[in-house]
C-alpha cells in the first residue's frame, strides 16, 4: 500500500487551521484583564496516546534545613489526543488544551517541537496540538479507516519517507503508541460516531502499536535503492544506470494490478500546483504551507473574506538586511553593509480590516495606526527559532516582531524542509547559498500545494466535523514539558529506564 503524503497533509492543516480559529475566538472573547500568561505545566512523559507519568517535585518542608526536594509520580490515563473544557471531563494539564494562548507555534517540525520541550516550557502551551502528516498518515493505515474491511492489527508495517532525521524521533514519541484493542475501538468509533469509554488496566510494552513502525530519509532511500540496482535486484537490464532502473521499477508498480497495490491518493480539488507568481517564497511551500494555508483559512473562517487561490499572498521579509556601520578610519562617515541574503529569514503577513467593512492584507492608507486581524510570521533556521522563542519570552510590546503575532510557522532548517538533513543533497559536496536555493526550489516545484476550499472536507471524514471531539482524539496529541534528567531519578538512582525515557 502506499500513501500519497498530500493526502494526510490536507487533514492536518485542517485540522491546524481549524484549531486556530478556535482558539483564536476564545482569545478574543477573554476579558483583556484577565493574565494571559499560560500557566506553568507539570513535567510529564507519554507512556502511550492514553497513559501519562506526570512528575511534581514538591519541597520538603519538614527538613526546613536541607535544600532536598521530594517527587511525586503520578500514573494519568485518559482519552487520547486533545481534551478541551466542551469535553466534559476531568482536566489534566498536558491533556488540556490552553485555548487562548496565542500565539499558535507549528507542530509538524520534531527539532522544534523537541527543543521547545526540553528548553523553552512556558512555550509548550502555545504549540499546534494537530498531528503531522506523517502521524496523521499513521493514524489512517493503523486504523484501518482507509478500508472498512480492515481492521487495525499489528501485522501492518508502517514506513514513512521523511526529509529529516528528526522524523525518527518523533516516530518514537508515546504519543503515538496505541493499545491494540484502543486503537481499533477509536477507529471505529470515527466513522461510526460511537462513545468510547477509557481503559484504567496497566499498559504492557508489547501490547502497545506503533503509528509508525520506521522512518526513511529520502538519501537514505536513494542508498537503498541504489544498493539494489547494483545488486541487480531491481532491473534485469546489466547496462542500465541506477536512475533508469529505480524510474523502471516504479512504473511497474503503477501497472500493478489494485489487488496487489493499494494507492490512497488525495483529492483533486485539494490541489494546486505551484505557479510563478509564488516562485519568489518557493521556501514557503516545502514544509507543508502551513502559514500560508490558514492564514486563508482564517480569513474566511473569521471575517468572511475569501483570498483568491491563484494569487499569492504578500509575505514581507522582515529580517534587517541593511546595517549601519562606522569605522574610524571613515572621518565618521557612516556605511551601509549589505549583508549576503539569509534564505531563512523571517517573513510577516498581516490581514487588516477598511472602514468600509473589507478586509485586505494592505493596510488602509486613512488608518495608519490601525493594528491588523490577522498577523502570520514564519521562521525557518535555528537562528530564527532562538529568535522567536526569545521575543515570546520577554512578552514585550507590539514593537518586537513575534509577540504579536497570532500564528508563526517554525522550521528549525534554513528553508524549510526541502533542505532538511536527510534530503538528497550536494552528495557531500559543499554548496553555495545559490545552489542550495535553487536544489530547494527544484524539490518543492515536485510537490502539489494544498489549497483550502472554503471548509470542503477530504475523504475519510463522513459526517465529522474538523476538530470536533471524534477528530481531535485521532488527529490531535499532547505535547509535554521534559523532566530533568538527574541523577537521582535516573537509572544509576535504581530507576528503571522505561520510567525516564521520553
Amino acid at each position: 500500500m502506499v500513501i500519497d503524503g498530500t493526502l494526510p497533509q490536507t487533514i492536518s492543516l485542517l485540522e491546524s487551521a481549524t484549531e486556530f480559529c478556535y482558539r483564536y475566538r476564545k482569545r478574543m472573547s477573554r476579558d483583556e484583564s484577565v493574565d494571559l500568561v499560560p500557566s506553568q505545566e507539570l513535567p510529564s512523559i507519554a507512556l502511550s496516546s492514553t497513559q501519562t507519568r506526570y512528575i511534581n517535585k514538591k519541597s520538603d518542608n519538614l527538613n526546613s534545613d536541607d535544600d532536598e526536594t521530594l517527587t511525586e509520580v503520578t500514573t494519568v490515563n485518559h482519552p487520547p489526543g486533545l481534551m478541551i473544557e466542551e469535553d466534559g471531563q476531568e482536566k489534566t494539564q498536558s491533556a488540556t488544551l490552553k485555548t487562548s494562548s496565542l500565539p499558535v507555534l507549528s507542530s509538524s517540525c520534531p527539532g522544534f517541537v523537541c527543543l521547545v520541550e526540553k528548553t523553552a516550557s512556558a512555550a509548550v502551551p502555545l504549540l499546534s496540538s494537530a498531528k503531522s502528516p506523517m502521524a496523521v498518515a499513521g493514524t489512517l493505515i493503523k486504523t484501518g479507516m482507509w478500508n472498512k474491511e480492515i481492521e487495525a492489527n499489528k501485522e501492518l508495517f508502517h514506513v514513512a519517507i521523511m526529509p529529516c532525521h528528526d522524523k525518527k524521533l518523533e516516530a518514537g514519541r508515546g504519543d503515538f503508541s496505541w493499545e491494540q484493542q484502543t486503537l481499533l475501538n477509536y477507529g471505529n468509533a470515527f466513522q461510526n460516531e460511537e462513545t468510547i469509554n477509557v481503559s484504567n488496566g496497566e499498559i504492557e510494552a508489547e501490547e502497545l502499536v506503533k503509528e509508525v513502525d520506521m522512518v526513511l530519509t529520502t538519501g537514505e532511500l536513494l542508498e537503498v535503492l541504489t544498493e539494489a540496482v547494483s545488486n541487480g535486484t531491481l532491473s534485469n537490464e546489466t547496462n542500465a544506470s541506477s536512475v533508469h532502473s529505480i524510474r523502471c521499477t516504479f512504473d511497474e508498480l503503477k501497472d500493478a494490478a489494485s489487488d496487489d497495490l493499494i494507492i490512497l491518493q488525495s483529492q483533486a480539488e485539494h490541489l494546486a500546483p505551484l505557479n510563478r507568481e509564488n516562485e519568489q517564497n518557493v521556501e514557503l511551500y516545502g514544509s507543508g504551507s502551513y502559514a500560508d494555508y490558514i492564514f486563508r483559512y482564517a480569513a474566511w473562517d473569521l471575517f468572511n473574506c475569501r483570498l483568491p487561490l491563484d494569487e499569492p499572498l504578500p509575505w514581507a521579509d522582515s529580517s534587517q538586511t541593511n546595517t549601519p556601520t562606522s569605522t574610524g578610519n571613515s572621518g565618521g562617515v557612516i556605511r551601509r553593509r549589505r549583508k549576503r541574503p539569509d534564505m531563512s529569514g523571517l517573513r510577516e503577513l498581516s490581514l487588516y480590516k477598511h472602514t468600509d467593512g473589507t478586509y485586505s492584507c494592505t493596510k488602509p492608507k486613512d488608518a495608519p495606526s490601525a493594528e491588523p486581524v490577522l498577523k502570520f510570521a514564519t521562521a525557518y533556521g535555528f537562528k530564527n527559532v532562538q529568535t522567536v522563542l526569545q521575543s515570546l519570552s520577554k512578552k514585550t510590546t507590539s514593537m518586537d516582531k513575534c509577540s504579536d503575532c497570532h500564528y508563526i510557522e517554525i522550521m528549525a532548517c534554513p528553508s524549510g524542509c526541502p533542505n532538511g538533513g536527510g534530503q538528497i543533497g550536494a552528495n557531500g559536496r559543499r554548496e553555495t547559498p545559490r545552489e542550495t536555493k535553487e536544489r530547494v526550489k527544484k524539490v518543492v516545484q515536485t510537490v502539489p500545494r494544498v489549497i483550502s476550499k472554503d471548509g470542503r472536507l477530504p475523504m475519510y471524514y463522513g459526517s465529522n466535523e474538523p476538530f470536533s471531539q471524534e477528530a481531535r482524539r485521532i488527529f490531535h496529541t499532547c505535547n509535554h514539558v521534559v523532566p530533568e534528567l538527574e541523577l537521582s531519578t535516573g537509572a544509576s538512582a535504581g530507576v528503571a529506564v522505561n520510567a525516564t525515557k521520553w
